[in-house]
């Protein structure tokens, strides 16, 4: 059974996702997620995704990107494709923390 504390502490998260997740990330940083370079390795979706024309113009957008842990990967992945990315997230702390690794590496990413 839930209590009405817990009950009320739910409703608050599904409430205030922005809020949440922007004290997530005040909190905690990148420290919190591993980078997923397994993606091309194990997820057969991400192979299937994988540019195969250097002609071709593809563009990802990665909602919810949080510190890039998904999204860097790929753009190393795909450094050498003509490749577009695109991110965003619910909390200004996690862009923030993907503009501080971006402007460190060079990437050009149109983050939201």
């Amino acid at each position: 059974m839930v209590s009405a504390l817990q009950r009320h502490h739910n409703e608050t998260l599904i409430a205030q996702p922005a809020k949440q997740w922007q004290a997530f990330y005040t909190r905690n940083g990148a420290r919190f997620f591993k980078d997923r370079h397994w993606l091309f390795q194990e997820n057969m979706f991400a192979k299937e995704l994988e540019p195969r024309q250097t002609t071709a113009t593809w563009r990802l957008l990665e909602t919810g990107c949080g510190a890039g842990n998904t999204l860097f990967p790929l753009v190393e992945e795909w450094k050498d494709k003509n490749a577009h990315f695109y991110a965003c997230d619910f909390a200004k702390a996690a862009i923030q923390l993907i503009q501080v690794i971006t402007s460190h590496d060079k990437l050009d990413l149109a983050l939201k």
